[in-house]
């Protein structure tokens, strides 16, 4: 029975010494607050990063397709001034007048005309 006394309450000094070796202590949890937040504040300076990344490349694509259509459009409206230039496009002709035809001939019906009390 001493014996058994005996193991409970080194079972349980052994428990309380393994519990509080593991406790954490103030410093420990304002160790990781702040491990917490310095990874937090890296990971959002990179996600800002990546976005301002994403959004400068995609106004770089719309700018040089706006800025290639306007070196564009200049170049097609610039009229180059030679001695030599294109003719003025020739006016179209009028339409002729209709010709008329010189034929009296009666017409004639194309097909027999069929007696209409053929249906029974």
């Amino acid at each position: 029975m001493k014996k058994n006394i005996f193991l409970i309450v080194l079972g349980a000094i052994f428990g309380l010494l393994t519990y509080s070796s593991c406790e954490e202590s103030e410093e420990d949890k304002l160790l990781r607050k702040a491990l917490i937040e310095k990874t937090y504040q890296e990971r959002v300076g990179k996600y800002k990063q990546q976005v301002y990344n994403k959004c400068r490349k995609d106004i770089l694509a719309t700018a040089k397709i706006i800025s290639d259509s306007t070196l564009l459009d200049n170049a097609r409206n610039i009229k180059v001034v030679d001695s030599i230039q294109r003719p003025p496009k020739p006016l179209k002709p009028g339409f002729p007048e209709p010709k008329s035809i010189d034929d009296s001939s009666e017409v004639a019906p194309f097909l027999p005309e069929a007696p209409l009390d053929t249906i029974n």
